[in-house]
Order: C-alpha cells, then structure tokens, then sequence
C-alpha cells in the first residue's frame, strides 16, 4: 500500500468483518456467551496462571536484557534534532496513553474486591485485606505492565526513526525475522489483521469496563437510574470525544486533552486531600507502599497451590490484567514512537512518574534507555 493512503481495505475490512462476527453471537446469545467466557477464563485460570506470571517475569529479564546488551547501543534517529513536545506535554500524553480510563477501576474499585476476597488464610474485611487492596491496586502499574506494554515499542520506533518507513504495522517490525515475501504477502497481512483486531478488541474491553463505572457515578449525582440509554448516550459520548481528539491530530487533539487531563487531575487531588482525611490519606499511601515492596514477589508469583478451593481475586485478575496489557501494547508502542521525535539522552528527565513510561519510546533515546525508563 502507497503511504499516501489513508486506509488499507485490505486489512480494515477484514478486521471489521472478523470483530463483527465474534460481537452479533455474543449480543443474540448474551447468557450462553457469557457462561461460556467464563468457563473459558476459568480454565485457564486454573491451568495456565503459572503462565502468565512467568510471561511477565520474563519480559522484565528481557527488557533488562535489551537494555544491557549490544541492541541497547543502537539510536533511534537523528539525536540533534529538537523534541516535538516539551517536556510536561510529553509526559502527559504519555500518562493518558498508558492509564486512559482503566485508572477508574484500579484506583477507585479494585481495592474494593480484594478486600472481599483477599488471598488465603487473610480475613475478609480485615485491616490486613485493606492493605492488600491498595497495594494490589499499585501493583497493576507495576514493572511486569510496562515490560508488557513495552515489548515491540523499539522495533517499532526503529522502522519509523531509523528505516524510515512509513508504515507502522507489525508485519513490517517483523520482516527482517520473515522476509520480504512473508511480509509483503499473506503472512504479513494476516499480523496485521491480528494486530487490528487486538486493538480493536482492547477498546471494546476498555469501553465495557469504563462505560459502567461513568454511569453509576452520573446516577448517584443526579439521583437517576442506570438505564440502558444512559449507558448508550456515555459511550457515544466518549467515543466522540476520543474521535474529535484523534480528528483534530496530536497537537490541537491529543495534546490539549492530555495536559488538561493532567491540571484537573491535579487539582482533583488537592482538592481530596484538603476536604477529606489528608493525613489518613498520605497515611494509608505510605503503609500501602510499604505493603507492595514487602509483598512484591508474592503478587508476582503467587498462585496458592497448596490452598483448596476457588481462586482469589488477585489470581484471577492478574491472568486478566496481563491479557489485558497485552491487547493495547502495539497500539501504545505505536503511539509512542509517533509522538517521541526529537528526544534524547540529554532531555531524558529521569524523574518522569512511572506510568509517564509506560511505553518511553523518545525517537532519540537509545533502546537501552527506553527500556529502563518503561521499567522503573
């Protein structure tokens, strides 16, 4: 496909076509689809969560890997040149593109279910299940996230940066492993596909879970029920703005939305802190951080093998989360190297919080540098 062109039907049509087969099933069979995601997400959770949790370990070791090793020498780009953004713009968009909307359930809901199902021989309720909740909370942006987030973002930023090309897919990171005539035929189209439908697929995941986290807080405010035309009308809505944001481009879109989402954060913070229990608040933080550090290997690996019964919250969302993370990271690697021209080793703040790195790809940094700021 030219570079000129906006859309390649070749792949979107099939993607669509593919995403709309799996969705009318689901919405005519909604009960029976249901039951049978569930059985299937149980299994693998009974089977296969070892799995995911050494996948994330893994990541880690070669993210560290390539961050030490000779590919950690190779420049993305011309160090020279300017950045695009500054910095507080940079890490801004960042922050939106590696949080988004699943900050509403992590931080506002998820402490909340490990709470009521804390890992075995913990008491429900307890102020040790408390503690678990918001450390657990914490622990979902934590290095095995980020090493999944960040897996093709050097790749992805050496085709655009160094290569030169144009076309940001997946096929193309892939041609010196497959070839041209991989690449330029079937096979590279059928990554792409997949790639399109795991994007696709994470924004629905994204969608259903934000969705109903809005609504429920809008009836609380308004005294209103949740209704099923509310729930439509929110997600309309986001989607337009989402829509009106990626219209407008990266610097009169994306850009303002991300830096204004930063100030009202910001403001909503304090905000919290002076009209509610502050202390008990940067209280509960501390001992919450505390927590995590102490118990960091115990969330990372942990599958309670030798307790009888049905698996915890922390299991089954861990298994849940990494998939998750999954779906978005070319999307985020693709993103972040778009956005990262012009930045260097020189400009690299290496104060940025961690979720501004979630996926660090400066055009200008060295690989090495990327992965160690998408880690820490």
């Amino acid at each position: 496909m030219s570079s000129d062109k906006l859309i390649d039907y070749k792949i979107f049509v099939p993607s669509v076509l593919i995403m709309i087969a799996i969705s009318i099933p689901f919405a005519m069979y909604e009960s029976e689809s249901l039951n049978l995601l569930n059985s299937i997400f149980d299994y693998i959770v009974d089977v296969f969560s070892w799995g995911y949790l050494w996948y994330g370990i893994l990541l880690v070791v070669a993210g560290l890997y390539f961050a030490f090793s000779r590919y950690g020498q190779v420049v993305l780009g011309d160090p020279k040149e300017k950045p695009r953004f500054t910095l507080f713009e940079y890490a801004s968009i960042l922050i939106a593109m590696g949080v988004g909307s699943t900050i509403m359930r992590t931080g506002m809901l998820q402490w909340t279910s490990v709470a009521n199902d804390p890992p075995a021989v913990v008491s429900v309720g307890s102020a040790e299940a408390l503690l678990w909740g918001n450390a657990y909370s914490m622990f979902l942006w934590g290095f095995q996230v980020f090493a999944i987030f960040v897996m093709s973002a050097p790749a992805m930023g050496y085709i655009l940066h160094v290569k030169k090309r144009p076309l940001m897919r997946i096929s193309e990171a892939c041609r010196v492993l497959f070839g041209d005539r991989f690449t330029d035929g079937w096979g590279g189209r059928a990554l792409d596909i997949l790639f399109l439908i795991s994007i696709l697929a994470g924004a629905s995941v994204t969608l259903g879970l934000g969705a109903p986290i809005i609504t429920h807080n809008l009836s609380n405010l308004l005294n209103m029920e949740v209704t099923f035309s509310m729930t439509i009308l929110v997600t309309i809505v986001w989607v337009f703005l989402f829509s009106l944001s990626a219209y407008l481009g990266i610097e009169k879109g994306i850009k303002r939305l991300s830096t204004m989402n930063m100030y009202l954060a910001g403001l909503f913070a304090i905000f919290v802190l002076i009209a509610g229990p502050g202390v008990f608040i940067l209280n509960y933080f501390s001992d919450s951080v505390a927590f995590l550090l102490s118990n960091y290997l115990d969330f990372s690996l942990n599958t309670e093998s030798v307790y009888e019964g049905k698996a915890s919250h922390i299991q089954s969302n861990t298994v849940f989360w990494f998939a998750y993370s999954a779906t978005w990271a070319m999307l985020h690697s693709v993103f972040a190297a778009k956005i990262s021209r012009g930045r260097n080793d020189q400009r690299n703040d290496p104060y940025l919080p961690p979720c501004a790195n979630d996926d660090l790809m400066d055009r200008d940094r060295r690989i090495g540098w990327t992965w160690c700021a998408s880690l820490s």
